[in-house]
Order: structure tokens, then sequence, then C-alpha cells
């Protein structure tokens, strides 16, 4: 079906002609561009997609993914132009007919950002009560404050003290989860996020993500200094967390381990235990 309809879309933009004293060139040309690429994206997502490792049921998910967002804003552009020249230039009969459709399915894409918003701050509770756990902010890390205070307090500290382009360690975890959160919210680089997302677009073998996930556990677990400091100085980190996640991800690991690390952070976390941040001197420098 999404062959045969880009085909036939194609076919009817390439078949509208243009007149070169058309006022409106410009504008329609720019406007019929967009539409091409939509239709050439589309089809193409039908015949070439990346293999990743999600199996055959899946494996042109991402690929869908990924170019469907530029279809999606190339549409809302060209829509934008559409609308006008629907009111504005084709037959008045055919525009008075094609007018109230629009007015109700647009006012029915109005109703999600006030309804959407209600649903997902419970009725803006956070606006009319308050509380050290809900509060109107447009800070997403503020959950951090109560629920994950030592990883608040280290992102901030790194953000005030620490380089773009140094690198930080911490544990890592899987998707969608609070894992990656220092990397995250300070930009900087680190061994391995979330192992199975980095993992898709490696063929799917986990070679590469399943060294470097083991090498992560063994900087947070092994009591050799000289190992850990090997893969300190591979990977060239200048600064190690050891938090909430951190502990429980490893629960084999101890601060005792770290003896050798300058200690630049030390916060009771929420769950009262110590949180630490280290930071690295690679070579004879530490």
């Amino acid at each position: 079906f999404m062959v045969a309809f880009c085909l036939v879309c194609l076919l009817a933009v390439f078949s509208i002609t243009i007149r070169k004293d058309d006022p409106e060139i410009k504008n329609k040309f720019f406007v019929l561009a967009l539409f091409v690429m939509v239709l050439l994206i589309l089809l193409g997502c039908e015949f070439v997609y990346i293999k990743d490792a999600y199996g055959k049921t899946l494996e042109r998910q991402n690929t869908i993914f990924k170019f469907y967002y530029q279809a999606w804003i190339f549409s809302g552009l060209s829509a934008a132009y559409a609308v006008y020249w629907m009111r504005e230039k084709v037959n008045r009969v055919l525009a008075n007919v094609w007018e109230p459709g629009f007015r109700i399915l647009f006012a029915a894409v109005l109703m999600f950002p006030v309804i959407g918003s209600a649903v997902k701050t419970g009725n803006f509770r956070a606006l009319t009560n308050p509380t050290q756990y809900s509060k109107a902010t447009l800070d997403g890390m503020f959950y951090m404050t109560w629920q994950y205070k030592g990883d608040y307090k280290a992102i901030h500290w790194l953000r005030d003290n620490a380089k773009p382009t140094e690198r930080v360690l911490e544990a890592a975890g899987p998707a969608f989860s609070h894992y990656g959160r220092i990397t995250a919210g300070t930009g900087m680089a680190t061994i391995l996020g979330w192992a199975n997302h980095e993992n898709i677009w490696r063929e799917g073998d986990w070679k590469v993500v399943g060294a470097r996930k083991s090498e992560v556990k063994k900087i947070y677990t092994s009591k050799n200094q000289a190992q850990v400091r090997s893969i300190l100085d591979k990977y060239e980190i200048d600064y190690l967390y050891y938090g909430k996640l951190e502990r429980e991800q490893y629960p084999e690991s101890s601060p005792a381990n770290f003896a050798f690390l300058e200690k630049v952070m030390e916060i009771k976390d929420s769950d009262q235990k110590m949180t630490y941040l280290y930071r690295y001197r690679s070579g004879n420098e530490g």
C-alpha cells in the first residue's frame, strides 16, 4: 500500500505545472520539494533498512522510527502552506466543504496539549500543592533532589569544576532506567551507557559492548590497583563516580577499592549511605 501511495503521489506532484510568471512560484516549489522529500523517505524505507539486533519481527523498526521523524517535520511544514492554499486558491465550493472538516480535526489536535498536560501532571497538582517531592519546575533533574541526592550534587559539581571534554565513569546498566544519569546530566563521555542500545548498532554480537561492560565491572570490583589503573588509562577517565546505582549494580564493590584516587566530593545519599566522586590522575600523577 505504501509503495503504491507514494508512487501515485509522486506522479501527481510531477504533473503539476508551475508557470514562470506565477508570483508564488518560490513558495510552491519549496512546498512541493518538501513533499517530494516526504514521499522519497517513505518510499525508501520500504526497500532499504539498517539491520539491528531486534530480530526478524522488528528488524525495520529503528530505520522507520528515525527516518519518519524527518517525514513528519517536512509534512507539517508543507501542510501549513496547503491549508492556506485550500482556503484561498481552490474553488470556493470545494473550500467550503473542506474547511469545516479541517476545523474539527484541528480543534481535536489542540486538545492534546491541554488534556495531555493535565494527565501527566495529575491535574497540575504541583501548582496547587507543592511539596519537596513535587513542584512546578522545568528542571528535569528535580526528582534527583530527593530520590538521588548524591547524583544531583555530583552532576552540579562536575558542571562547575570539570571540563566538558573530560570523562567520567559510572555504572553501566539497563536501558530506560536511571543509569547513565551522570553523563546525561553533564554531557561528559563515559566508557559505556545503556549496553543494549549501544549493541543495536554493532551487529548484535556483543563483542565491543560486552568487553566494555566487563571492564567497567572490573574497575568497580577489582582490588588489583594496577589492573584498575590500566583500564582507567586506556579510556582516559578523569573522574569516577560511586553512588547508589554503583552499589546496587556491583554489590561486591567498596569505596576502599578507590583509596588511591583523590576524593573530591562526598555526601550522604537518599538511602543514607555515602556517595563519592573521585578524580583520577593518569600514569604516575595519581
